[in-house]
């Protein structure tokens, strides 16, 4: 599984995406003692904007508020505040090193550690910041910027359940709020929102080390599946 693993990270650290989004979010109830917790590092998937066309000579983009899904580097954790609360973030690399996103947000588990069953409640915030060239191993070259940036916030409710000694099933209900800011003209400044909200549906497993995950979004009438995998770190 951690072969599996590596090959699926080079894979995606390989791919050049023009990702805004992260549709990557580690779904646990589980609660910690304050000041501990676990990260994770590894690859999924996020939303970015379709563009149509670009029309010449004026530069100016053609969008007409489709999305399509592309790969993201991947990275976060909880830490435990005490009071069965804790603390999640993440981060994530678009187009490679050409951006960066960044999300926090609060968790309330219901339950103890102890238990087979498990329920939490909670909410997400966060960024993504792009950039006009992408920089790797002292090699830096211009990428396509259609979009600037976005924001996104998230309330979620989440229920796990061990299927064994070091297992666990976690499902998760989500409601998100979106906004990207696409670029009126590709050689100019000045950008303007497209927001949506929608709906998913997560199905989490964590096998010792190991953490799956596949979401099921619902937008606009429209069925958009993402994917991620991740290695634990305590």
């Amino acid at each position: 599984m951690q072969k599996i693993f590596f090959i699926v990270f080079i894979l995606g650290f390989c791919c050049l995406s023009c990702t805004v989004t992260n549709n990557f979010y580690f779904n646990d109830p589980k609660p910690y003692e304050k000041g501990q917790g676990e990260g994770y590092l590894g690859v999924g998937t996020g939303l970015q904007a379709e563009i149509d066309s670009i029309s010449f000579p004026s530069g100016a983009i053609n969008f007409s508020e489709r999305v399509s899904t592309s790969m993201n580097l991947v990275f976060g954790g909880q830490v435990g505040l005490g009071k069965k609360y804790s603390v999640r973030f993440s981060g994530h690399l678009p187009k490679l090193l050409g951006g960066f996103g960044l999300r926090g947000g609060l968790q309330k588990t219901l339950f103890d550690s102890t238990s087979n069953v498990n329920i939490s409640l909670g909410f997400d915030m966060g960024f993504v910041l792009s950039k006009d060239s992408v920089s790797f191993l002292r090699t830096r070259w211009a990428v396509n910027k259609e979009t600037n940036s976005a924001l996104n916030a998230d309330g979620f409710f989440s229920l796990s359940l061990k299927t064994g000694e070091y297992s666990r099933l976690i499902i998760t209900p989500r409601y998100s709020f979106n906004t990207l800011y696409i670029r009126k003209y590709k050689y100019e400044e000045g950008s303007v929102p497209f927001g949506f909200q929608h709906f998913s549906l997560s199905l989490g497993l964590k096998a010792k080390k190991i953490y799956l995950e596949a979401t099921g979004m619902f937008l606009n009438d429209e069925f958009i599946p993402h994917f991620g995998i991740a290695r634990i770190i305590n």
